[in-house]
This record gives C-alpha cells, sequence and structure tokens, in this order.
C-alpha cells in the first residue's frame, strides 16, 4: 500500500522488516517475495547496486518462479539495475531471459516491456537494426495488451529514443 501511495521510504522500511523476518523464521516463499518486491521498489528509486542485489537473491531462492509468479519482472529489473550501472553484456543475457520466459507464458504485458527494454539496450550497444526491430516488436504486441495505453507508451517512446539516436527526428516525434 505504500507503494502505490508513493510513500517509498515506508514501503522500503517494510520491505527491510518482512525480509528479516522471513529469514529469521527460515520461511523462503515470504522471503523470495519481499526480496523481489524490495529490488524492484529500489530499482525505481534509483538504487542500482542494492535493487541487483536484492533481485538475484529473490530469483536464486525461486530460480523456476515456482514461489513467485513474477519472475520475468525480477529477472528483467535484474536486467535493467546491470544496464543503469553499465553491465551491458549481463544485461542482455538476463533481457532475453526474462523474454523467453514471457514468451513460455504468453504473458503479453511483461513482453511488450522487455521488448522495449532491449530495443534501448541495443541502441546502447550502437547496434541500431536490432534495436529498431525490438522497438518495433514491442509497439505491435503492445496493440495486444491489456495494459494498452502504458505499453504503447512505453513501445513508442523506446522506438522514438532509437530514431532520435540514429537522427530521425522526424520520425522519433
Amino acid at each position: 500500500a505504500y507503494s502505490e501511495s508513493g510513500q517509498l521510504a515506508q514501503a522500503a522500511d517494510q520491505f527491510h522488516q518482512a525480509v528479516a523476518l522471513n529469514e529469521r523464521i527460515g520461511r523462503a516463499v515470504g522471503l523470495a517475495i519481499n526480496l523481489g518486491n524490495l529490488g524492484l521498489l529500489q530499482l525505481r528509486t534509483g538504487q542500482f547496486g542494492p535493487a541487483l542485489d536484492h533481485l538475484t537473491r529473490a530469483v536464486d531462492l525461486d530460480p523456476d518462479g515456482v514461489r513467485h509468479s513474477n519472475i520475468p519482472s525480477l529477472i528483467n529489473g535484474m536486467a535493467q539495475a546491470n544496464r543503469y550501472l553499465g553491465h551491458l553484456q549481463p544485461a542482455l543475457d538476463q533481457h532475453t531471459r526474462a523474454l523467453a520466459i514471457c514468451q513460455e507464458l504468453g504473458d503479453v504485458n511483461d513482453e511488450a516491456e522487455i521488448l522495449s527494454d532491449l530495443a534501448v539496450l541495443y541502441g546502447q550497444l550502437g547496434q541500431f537494426e536490432s534495436a529498431l526491430r525490438y522497438a518495433d516488436a514491442a509497439v505491435a504486441l503492445s496493440d495486444t495488451s491489456s495494459y494498452v495505453a502504458v505499453a504503447k507508451a512505453v513501445a513508442h517512446t523506446a522506438r522514438s529514443t532509437i530514431r532520435s539516436w540514429l537522427g530521425d527526428h522526424q520520425l522519433a516525434v
């Protein structure tokens, strides 16, 4: 509730307390869930190192996603943290892994977001044709997403960013 209402410090405190409690009582399910939530919150607030640590621990506790149905988002969060930290190859590997899981599960909402993230990453790597291909795929997939407005905005932003990097400012708008 704190996270949704913008009270991020309070949310972080609650997640830290929940992590400590679950560690103390040896409850792996609760630990994986709360580490994942804490990591995603830290990613949102720009704490990329701690986010990566917590997300990695959550995924390591539940590598197959049996306990945590949000495993593609956690792996994608790891990739985003790595990208922001300048670790582009691990980010690429993690985005690719998260994408494969989404496609296997038929999760088009997360898939559209991951495709957009891959577009930006390939742009950072200077592989603009690949970047545009992923951005276009994200835009096309966002039409089928239940989060149409959000997915479309993310996908279009990624595509516009890539086109502006290429100097195609008219198509970037």
